[in-house]
């Protein structure tokens, strides 16, 4: 009844359950560390490991109860001891989104290097690696409601900015060796 904001009701949980609140909203998430555990697992426990110290990996959960999670994690780094941390369910989701993303995008770079250097590219970039690659982008510009996909090469990199309410979201980058067979399968409307 919009009493309470779900921030003020999840600092409440935390507190109660003596874990630390986490907001994801401008934190930087280890990469290395979250590509050591399976997207299906993050996106299955609904936890992120963010940071991994001496002592032990701090990790948030959207369920900081949640035993079976915390275990699934854990077997993950044995060494180490997870510090539990309480955030968003929906932060959480939208992070292992855009890491399942990345690493579906890395696995295109690959495939589409590999196309490159065997010749099996055309003067009109016609590859199913390419085309794959186009498809993730508006896929993902479609889920995210998305108006329109910028593609804008610089000088090491290309960027993908699909523009949400009005505001362009930098999505992912890619080497442009990967932008130059690319443009003859995107048209501009």
């Amino acid at each position: 009844m919009n009493y309470c904001s779900e921030e003020a009701i999840l600092k409440a949980y935390a507190k109660q359950f003596q874990v630390e609140f986490i907001s994801l909203e401008g934190i930087e998430i280890d990469p290395k560390l979250m590509a050591k555990v399976p997207v299906s697992l993050l996106q299955k426990i609904n936890a992120i490991p963010l940071k991994e110290s001496e002592d032990h990996i701090l990790a948030v959960f959207s369920d900081p109860l949640d035993i079976d999670a915390q275990d699934a994690l854990q077997r993950i780094f044995p060494n180490k001891p997870l510090r539990i941390a309480l955030s968003f369910p929906e932060q959480i989701n939208r992070q292992v989104s855009q890491f399942a993303l990345m690493e579906n995008i890395k696995e295109l770079m690959i495939e589409i290097r590999r196309e490159i250097n065997s010749g099996l590219i055309d003067e009109t970039g016609t590859v199913s690696g390419i085309m794959r690659l186009i498809e993730t982008i508006v896929t993902h510009a479609m889920s995210t409601r998305g108006s329109d996909i910028h593609i804008a090469p610089g000088e090491k990199n290309s960027s993908v900015r699909i523009r949400i309410d009005g505001l362009l979201h930098e999505t992912f980058l890619f080497d442009n060796d990967i932008y130059t067979p690319s443009p003859p399968r995107m048209k501009p409307l």
